[in-house]
Formats: structure tokens, sequence, C-alpha cells
């Protein structure tokens, strides 16, 4: 194991960022450059599309700071839950919600 900084880039279109809201530690992995992220892996920030929809983090360490990171997500990319059901991804702008196909 190798600890690392709140914020690190794994390769040029792979970053690791700390957010916390969920918990203490909580980060988000964000794929693509840095002019335009194409994706972002949620971990536990959303544990279904739901939350996305009605913005009910209550069962966060930091419910407020989990909405609030949510929230900044809210721009059309494509958002990857690990426990979401097939397709397991969506795009969202903050008042729509598609779900995402594979290509």
């Amino acid at each position: 194991m190798t600890a690392v900084d709140d914020s690190h880039a794994e390769t040029a279109d792979v970053e690791m960022s700390w957010v916390g809201g969920h918990s203490p530690g909580h980060a988000l992995i964000n794929i693509g450059s840095a002019d335009s992220v194409g994706a972002t892996l949620l971990g536990h920030l959303a544990l279904s599309p739901l939350h996305c929809a009605i913005g009910d983090c209550s069962l966060h360490v930091d419910p407020q700071a989990a909405n609030d990171v949510l929230r900044t997500l809210a721009d059309g990319r494509l958002l990857v839950g690990p426990l979401w059901p097939t397709p397991g991804a969506i795009r969202w702008t903050g008042a729509e919600i598609t779900t995402a196909t594979p290509d």
C-alpha cells in the first residue's frame, strides 16, 4: 500500500480526489482530461440514482457536505455507482437524469 495526497493523479486521465461527506476519507475517481471530466466513480456518495434526484444524503457522516459534493457533479458527466442496478451509470444535469447505455 502507498499513501497518497488528497488529490492524486494516477495517470493524466485518472485522478482520485478527497471529498469527505460520506465518510471522513471518502474520495471520488475522475476519469477524463483536466479540461473535461468524462466520468466519475462515486463510491458510496450516492447509493442509488434516486439520491441524485431527491437529494437525500441523510445517511452520510456529514449529510450537507455529501449533498454539496453530489450537486457539483450535476454537469452531464457519466456518474458510476458501484451498487446501482444495471446499467450502473447515469448522466445527470441537476434537472434531468438519463440512463447511460454502453457504447
